[in-house]
């Protein structure tokens, strides 16, 4: 198995990496505009009460910083594998989403698990490339969040 994953690997960096990280990119660009949401309520608020949360605020910030790390790294990765870190409205990145979206228990958690990524993995016979895009999704989903 792993030599035919090494083997296949090249071919499905080429065709999905640029969107498996397009994917992370989106999801941390959200977790940034919702922290820069949460900064702005708490000092709209701080204005009308006369209090403010720095706590709060504090733990904001370090959500921005901590998507902007990975968006970083994910943007280094990328360039180091040779691809373009897709935008969230190419078509393939919407596919690999709606791919992890259609593989993970949905009334169990509202994202996609390390345990659905290795299930997927784990339950595989076969790395070739082609008919399997949502296994190489996942599998380089994994590879990215364990660089």
């Amino acid at each position: 198995r792993q030599r035919d994953y090494e083997e296949n690997r090249p071919e499905a960096i080429k065709r999905w990496l640029g969107a498996v990280l397009g994917y992370r990119v989106a999801i941390m660009e959200d977790r940034r505009d919702e922290a820069r949401t949460e900064i702005a309520k708490q000092k709209k608020y701080a204005r009308i009460g006369g209090v403010l949360n720095k706590g709060t605020i504090y733990e904001q910030q370090e959500r921005i910083r901590a998507a902007d790390e990975v968006i970083e790294e994910d943007r280094r990765y990328a360039k180091d594998n040779g691809v373009k870190v897709l935008p969230r409205n190419d078509k393939r990145v919407v596919d690999a989403e709606e791919c992890l979206e259609a593989n993970y228990d949905h009334s169990l958690n509202n994202t996609i698990t390390q345990a659905d990524i290795d299930r997927m993995i784990d339950g595989a016979r076969s790395f070739a490339v082609d008919g399997q895009d949502c296994l190489w999704i996942a599998a380089l989903l994994k590879e990215a969040e364990q660089k």
